[in-house]
């Protein structure tokens, strides 16, 4: 049988397996893009830093900058560390507590119990400073060298000791001035604190924890012109300005 061409069967309309509205969705495209755009992106940004002379000198010039920051850290230790010294108070108890008296009670056992005593010359804490002047003057914290019955000893970067005298003691803003008999000895120079600026690089030199002398750290300036009040275990406490 033949068909005739005049009786065709209609076909039924041709449908897109995806809706046009998720073929046409910006977001969708958008993200596209992007996908793409950036693995182009890093593609080519790794060849330039690592397939290309200029991408080369780039990285070599960071390094450079990194290398210069840690060289000038250490050139500035070198040079202060001679100058930042310990300071240690000791006390002779056996001074403070004299001689202690025995009960003639005691030997029956009716003496009260009694705290034992230090006795002795003992180091009873420690702290920082640094010299300002050649003949011995030594800036440190009020609360270093607070205690009206300790003796003090300066401590020097080579070990050397010499006998300290307190000499001031600025409670507000925690500075003392302490003096040592000594001739030509390293100094730090005072800088200018108005020009300080917050987030600067800082390296901080000194006493850490009582027993490790001129242990080095660095940071930046976290903050200017703050007041805190500081407490001891004792329970005195103080306020402390800028």
């Amino acid at each position: 049988h033949q068909l005739d061409p005049s009786h065709e069967v209609p076909m039924p309309p041709m449908t897109h397996p995806y809706p046009p509205s998720r073929l046409a969705n910006p977001i969708l495209f958008a993200v596209i893009l992007s996908v793409l755009f950036g693995a182009l992106s890093g593609g080519i940004v790794g060849y330039v830093l690592f397939g290309t002379k200029t991408g080369q000198s780039v990285v070599s010039s960071l390094k450079t900058v990194s290398v210069q920051e840690e060289s000038a850290t250490v050139d500035v230790v070198k040079k202060t560390n001679p100058a930042v010294v310990s300071i240690i108070a000791s006390k002779d108890f056996s001074k403070i507590y004299g001689n202690s008296q025995s009960s003639p009670f005691d030997i029956f056992g009716f003496g009260a119990p009694q705290q034992q005593q230090p006795t002795g010359k003992q180091q009873v804490s420690s702290g920082s400073g640094f010299v300002v002047r050649a003949d011995g003057l030594i800036v440190t914290n009020k609360h270093v060298v607070d205690d009206a019955q300790a003796s003090y000893t300066v401590v020097m970067n080579d070990g050397k000791t010499y006998d300290a005298k307190v000499l001031a003691k600025d409670p507000i803003n925690d500075i003392a001035l302490v003096k040592i008999e000594a001739k030509d000895i390293t100094i730090l120079t005072l800088g200018d604190s108005e020009k300080v600026q917050i987030g600067q690089t800082v390296i901080a030199i000194g006493n850490a924890l009582g027993q490790y002398h001129n242990t080095v750290t660095k940071g930046v300036i976290s903050g200017r012109a703050r007041t805190i009040t500081a407490s001891d275990g004792s329970g005195k406490s103080e306020t402390l300005e800028n």
